[in-house]
């Protein structure tokens, strides 16, 4: 899904909106051994999965013979790669790799081996992250000179740009994260005009951006359109943001709840056809994350799923 897919997402049939949303997970959520996790997924009845850690690795650095292996579980299960969910710039400041070319060479180095990686395994999207957050990258009636980088917004262009000339063909999505520069749908939509690349776009996680008060709806849904949305992640958790504080939760039962029925109908509205990855975040007390993926798994499809995907899947 490129920069400029349109809008062209959804079909209508008799006078309603057939959904072409595409559910995912993201393996390390279910458990580190990737066979196991795709086992659970297949059963699952998901469409495909997304990939972020493999026996504890992250994407970049697995050996050729772990890539190998892990293409064969994946044509063993037969479920397609939705996004190599790469960690390139993850918590970098970005006078740092500025200043420091070699930072910024080891960092570009790790996103040429997840491109590598995603075009072994057929996989169109791969993520980057967002550098360190500023809290502040724009401000005016003196603020400039107080308390904003005005470079940084200008840097950070040209170091998603350098990222985007080594991705070719392949879809960047730069994902809306905690701790990142890029945390909100409204700065996603801004950075992604800015660019005007057609290989870069957003992976929108609501969640983390529900953080920096932006809620999902309306506010994330008005600033992002289809042709911005390169992959989405859902999960919730309760957010004490004056106490520094959060808890992930079964989908639903946390501040996302009153958002997940809007965001899924605003993204089938808007035409959205690319993949929504379940981000298994939550454990609950005395049990595991797989535990935690399958309270949330009926919510998560009733929500984004077609009834023919609900449908398909397998008891577990």
């Amino acid at each position: 899904m490129g920069r400029h897919q349109g809008d062209r997402g959804h079909i209508r049939r008799h006078g309603r909106v057939v959904n072409k949303v595409k559910l995912s997970v993201i393996t390390d959520g279910l458990c580190p051994d990737l066979a196991q996790a795709l086992s659970v997924a297949a059963k699952a009845g998901l469409q495909a999965v997304e990939l972020q850690h493999i026996g504890g690795k992250q994407i970049h650095a697995l050996s050729p013979a772990e890539v190998q292996d892990a293409r064969r579980h994946l044509a063993n299960f037969g479920l397609p790669v939705a996004c190599v969910t790469g960690h390139t710039f993850h918590n970098c400041a970005i006078d740092d790799l500025i200043q420091d070319p070699a930072k910024l060479s080891a960092e570009l180095d790790k996103l040429k081996a997840c491109l590598e990686f995603a075009a072994a395994c057929d996989c169109p999207t791969v993520r980057v992250m967002n550098f360190r957050k500023e809290m502040f990258l724009f401000g005016g009636g003196g603020a400039e000179a107080w308390n904003v980088n005005t470079a940084l917004w200008d840097q950070l262009l040209e170091m998603i740009q350098a990222a985007s000339a080594l991705a070719g063909p392949t879809t960047l999505v730069l994902e809306t994260g905690l701790n990142s520069a890029i945390s909100s749908a409204t700065l996603g939509r801004r950075l992604i005009d800015a660019l005007d690349a057609d290989n870069i776009a957003i992976l929108w996680d609501p969640a983390n951006c529900l953080f920096y008060s932006e809620r999902p709806a309306p506010e994330g849904l008005d600033s992002l359109d289809a042709r911005h949305i390169g992959h989405v992640h859902i999960k919730d958790m309760r957010l004490d943001i004056a106490g520094a504080r959060i808890q992930h939760c079964e989908i639903g039962h946390g501040d996302m709840a009153p958002y997940l029925a809007p965001l899924a109908q605003g993204l089938r509205a808007k035409g959205y056809e690319g993949y929504v990855s379940l981000e298994s975040v939550y454990r609950p007390d005395g049990g595991s994350f797989a535990d935690g993926f399958h309270a949330s798994l009926d919510t998560f499809r009733r929500h984004f799923g077609s009834a023919q995907s609900a449908a398909s899947a397998a008891p577990i």
